[in-house]
């Protein structure tokens, strides 16, 4: 698993074929002084999806272009409404964050029959249809970062994971690259446990209580987000077994970066919502101002600990995030 710095990382992207969908990708021709709208469609409450707005309302700015957002709240049905509602409101583009391959796949069809542009950000794929891009991080090679980082740290662990909500194939990415990696580097850790969740604080917390109050056998805990993994560090805090026991995450959000340097989560496997939804921006407008754009861009990964937090890129968006993934607006 390549660790990837951020301060050194050039944004090129990485074209992947995938054979399971088609890809528009090309050019359009842009209409002159022509001040686009763009729809964006999260899946439900949760800080990422917002900070990815922010990115995207932030870019948009920029260009003088209007955001239309709209809140699935994790409802298959109002998603597929969202996808209806922004084709009737006759915008220029979507950005869909999905929550199925399924619902990805209808929202693609309609998007397509209304000749709308359609932009994927960190979801399934559609199983069918033609979308501009697809953007995203490599879940699969979190979930081997994530592998990596406690197979060298904690050889030999017993590890608990609290996940996402699964059916987006993010979950199911991440298994497979912290399962597979775990068993390659062969030091003994494992997944003793695993309980989902809908990215929610409050049910984290309550899986954790479960285990605790029942005594699970396990020696480092995996939860699946930042947000998450601070309603774990509570409820550790009550039991008396913060610091006992190791906490692993993924995000690098400002609280989960504050939590290294208190010393409540042990490392984090950093990936800025604000250089997804930033990126999935200028894809968007590459598009329609006719440029050549490519079918994925994965975007950068970095595990962050006590030792290399001075380097992680924030969810913020700023100026720093634009350099690196080479706003030319």
């Amino acid at each position: 698993m390549k660790r990837v710095r951020f301060s050194t990382l050039a944004i090129a992207a990485v074209l992947l074929l995938c054979a399971a969908f088609v890809f528009a990708g090309g050019t359009k021709e842009a209409p002159k002084g022509k001040a686009y709208t763009i729809g964006h469609i999260m899946p439900g409450p949760d800080p990422w999806y917002q900070a990815d707005l922010d990115a995207v309302t932030y870019c948009a700015k920029l260009v003088g272009a209007n955001v239309v957002a709209l809140n699935s709240e994790l409802k298959p049905e109002k998603e597929i409404s969202n996808v209806e509602d922004l084709i009737s409101r006759k915008v220029d583009a979507i950005l869909l964050d999905s929550m199925s391959g399924d619902l990805a796949s209808q929202a693609v069809k309609l998007a397509n029959n209304a000749k709308v542009p359609i932009v994927m950000i960190s979801s399934s794929p559609p199983k069918d249809g033609k979308v501009v891009a697809y953007v995203s991080f490599d879940f699969k090679k979190i979930g081997e970062m994530v592998g990596t980082y406690i197979s060298k740290s904690h050889p030999g662990a017993k590890v608990a994971w609290i996940t996402g909500k699964p059916g987006a194939g993010i979950i199911e990415a991440y298994r497979d690259g912290l399962v597979g990696k775990l068993a390659e580097l062969n030091t003994g850790a494992k997944v003793v446990a695993e309980q989902p969740t809908d990215w929610n604080r409050e049910q984290s917390m309550g899986i954790m209580s479960n285990w605790l109050e029942s005594k699970l056998d396990f020696d480092v805990a995996f939860v699946n987000n930042e947000d998450m993994s601070g309603g774990v560090v509570q409820v550790m805090k009550e039991k008396g077994v913060l610091g006992k026991i190791p906490i692993v995450s993924t995000g690098g959000s400002t609280e989960g970066l504050n939590m290294i340097k208190a010393g409540e989560i042990e490392a984090t496997m950093a990936a800025s919502p604000a250089v997804e939804g930033a990126m999935a921006m200028k894809i968007t407008l590459d598009y329609l101002h006719g440029k050549q754009v490519k079918s994925y861009y994965d975007l950068p990964l970095m595990a962050v600990t006590k030792s290399n937090i001075d380097q992680a890129v924030t969810w913020k968006i700023d100026e720093n995030v634009l350099k690196l993934i080479g706003w030319d607006y």
